[in-house]
């Protein structure tokens, strides 16, 4: 990911809130029962709230998140010894080793977001794409203002001009022997992403 914007979340925190970007695309959860099997698993209700995914039709889905940022407060929920990022790895892990369900990989992450949200009692704010833009397979928006742009792969980098100055700035930081190093590990993508 690269930081593009200066980030103020201080207005997205909120005691017990978990804030995420909605997915992109249903890249998992298309077959119709998997997600009441899902939260049946851990004896939840399956929610009547919908978010609306990012990109492509952008439809209506149960609550799907990108795992690329997730803010959430480190003081535990009510009831509990661990923080969020503690519960949601103990939700991974169970879902894993004793939920029979096919092609949990490689969305694990994203699958237990939710869940680890509703089995614990936090509340949740589905933020603005621009938190966690995805630019895998995105063809250059101009229009678009991204403040947290989530790459994947070098190679997608290119086609967006605020690769040039995030590059900039990591040769600043890095200094001329840590940027030759980048430069000859990386030489090829750095220069198609400076090219543009």
């Amino acid at each position: 990911m690269i930081c593009t914007a200066p980030l103020n979340l201080s207005a997205l925190q909120s005691p017990n809130r978990i804030v995420m970007v909605p997915e992109g695309v249903p890249s998992w959860g298309k077959e119709p029962e998997q997600w009441p099997r899902a939260y049946a698993h851990f004896d939840l209700p399956m929610p009547t709230e919908t978010v609306r995914l990012t990109r492509r039709r952008r439809r209506e889905n149960p609550p799907y998140f990108n795992a690329g940022m997730v803010m959430f407060p480190e003081k535990p929920p009510p009831g509990q010894s661990h923080g969020f990022g503690s519960l949601w790895l103990e939700t991974a892990l169970h879902f894993d080793w004793h939920c029979a369900m096919r092609n949990k990989r490689p969305w694990l992450d994203q699958i237990t977001l939710p869940l680890t949200v509703k089995r614990f009692g936090y509340d949740y704010l589905a933020a603005k794409a621009e938190l966690n833009f995805s630019i895998s397979d995105r063809a250059y928006e101009p229009q678009a203002q991204p403040a947290l742009i989530h790459y994947h792969r070098w190679k997608y980098l290119a086609a967006w001009p605020q690769s040039r100055a995030a590059f900039a700035a990591l040769e600043k930081l890095a200094g001329p022997a840590l940027a030759a190093r980048l430069e000859a590990d990386y030489g090829a993508i750095l220069a198609e992403g400076r090219a543009v």
